[in-house]
């Protein structure tokens, strides 16, 4: 299956650029500034809570373009590892793009808004509340999704990556299988209620995963020779 030069090149700078709206989705206030119910009622109204919602729909798009460049330069050599690799991010794609979505458009656009402009009416809001307060759950359970959907793509892409011959690939691999270890982490304290693990860093988010990305635009990008415009991949 030739693959074009141009294609690789692609999936290169959606992981550069990937590393650029890591820093947009994690330093950005999200949901999480607001404390009370009427200041999380009010977010439908605050444009950069919005504006970091749509940059997280772009990043996950880019996220999983360079996901799959590398998949394509892997296959030959770790098919196995790099298919349930994808499979993994794939789940984590799918999640956040659902969840962002409902937050977006039902949450904002629809529930929060209307329930904003149902001043006075009573029956209205009351309709609405039960859905404002089962949200958090909701999103939980996505989040979770997202967080193992992730995990799991990370620890079998290292898995490819630290059985390569070369240096370059396995120290990819390495940091790949230490961010799966962090991932394992969250899923400990946040959804197994293991509180005697330290907590996982905040800085962690926009100084090691943009790292990560970098490295792995890199690798992209220097995959395929200057003189060559395509390259073949066997699948077997």
């Amino acid at each position: 299956m030739p693959v074009t030069k141009t294609f690789i090149r692609f999936a290169a700078i959606c992981a550069l650029l990937s590393a650029v709206t890591t820093l947009g989705v994690h330093l950005i206030p999200g949901g999480e500034v607001a404390t009370t119910f009427d200041e999380r009622i009010a977010l439908h109204t605050n444009k950069l809570y919005l504006a970091r919602l749509w940059i997280v729909l772009f990043h996950i798009v880019i996220v999983l373009s360079s996901l799959w460049g590398v998949a394509i330069l892997n296959w030959r050599r770790a098919p196995g590892w790099i298919g349930l690799g994808f499979v993994g991010y794939l789940l984590f794609a799918l999640a956040e793009l659902f969840r962002t979505s409902l937050v977006l458009f039902a949450l904002n656009r629809d529930w929060r808004s209307t329930f904003t402009h149902a001043t006075g009416d009573s029956a209205t809001q009351n309709i609405l509340q039960p859905l404002l307060a089962g949200w958090p759950g909701v999103n939980d359970a996505l989040f979770f999704l997202l967080v193992v959907g992730f995990l799991l793509g990370n620890l079998f892409y290292g898995i490819s990556f630290v059985s390569s011959p070369r240096r370059f690939d396995r120290l990819i691999g390495i940091m790949l299988l230490l961010w799966a270890g962090l991932g394992c982490l969250t899923v400990l304290q946040q959804y197994a209620d293991v509180r005697s693990l330290p907590p996982t860093p905040d800085w962690i988010a926009w100084t090691y995963q943009p790292l990560v990305r970098v490295v792995l635009g890199l690798w992209l990008w220097n995959a395929v020779p200057v003189d060559e415009t395509a390259i073949n991949i066997v699948i077997e």
